[in-house]
């Protein structure tokens, strides 16, 4: 595929995505169609692009940069798996330059506890009421209630020490709608609702992710149209 190609899409999500959402988030949404969609070396490209803009020229935004795709990683296992990230982070290791990463043990700050199983419970309570909750883990089953509470969603999802709630939601709901699986994409949709997003910018969002997905080649009529999901 040719990288000069994926550059001008990435201009373009950029260009078109919601104002609303900051200067940071569009980046995720790609790197999620990305690496959803297409070969995961192309996260190393995708890097590249990101420290040439000029706001990612000194060593203090590459930095900054690199923490917050090295999250989106620690996050991506669940929804793409493991195989991807770990393609994918060879090639980030790739093109980094020495001090771009910090390699140091960061998460000394999460632990299978009470604590975190309510912190999971409470993330989850963005895509499911009490009822309905309540319904799936009783036919799911007590280990995946723990899996859900304490390891997706309390120790990966909810960890809000690098990316906010929102931006997980935004990079959960991209990796989903790119993988056409109908009934969560349902659920993640209520989650963008409720954490403030309108139809309009969730749109906005599909649209970018979508963009990727057929530079990659990606079969897209698939998607279901979300304005009938909710």
């Amino acid at each position: 595929m040719p990288q000069r190609a994926l550059d001008d899409i990435l201009d373009e999500v950029k260009a078109e995505f919601p104002a609303k959402l900051g200067a940071d988030s569009w980046y995720l949404v790609a790197a999620s169609a990305l690496l959803t969609c297409s070969d995961p070396k192309d996260f190393g490209h995708l890097y590249v692009h990101l420290v040439e803009q000029p706001e990612r020229l000194s060593a203090a935004g590459r930095q900054a940069l690199n923490k917050r795709l090295r999250e989106f990683l620690m996050k991506q296992w669940l929804t793409i798996g493991l195989p991807k990230v770990t393609v994918a982070l060879y090639a980030l290791t790739e093109v980094e330059r020495p001090g771009d990463a910090d390699l140091t043990f960061t998460k000394s700050h999460l632990g299978l506890n009470a604590a975190n199983h309510e912190k999971g419970t409470k993330f989850l309570h963005w895509l499911y009421d009490d009822e309905q909750m309540a319904t799936m883990f009783t036919a799911f089953g007590a280990d995946f209630e723990w899996l859900g509470k304490q390891v997706a969603y309390g120790m990966f999802f909810a960890d809000d020490s690098v990316l906010d709630n929102l931006e997980t939601e935004l990079i959960t709901y991209t990796a989903i709608t790119c993988q056409a699986l109908t009934l969560p994409i349902q659920r993640h949709l209520k989650a963008l609702q409720s954490m403030g997003l309108s139809m309009t910018e969730i749109e906005q969002v599909t649209a970018g992710a979508k963009k990727i997905a057929l530079w990659a080649g990606s079969e897209t009529k698939g998607w279901p149209d979300i304005q009938m999901l909710l």
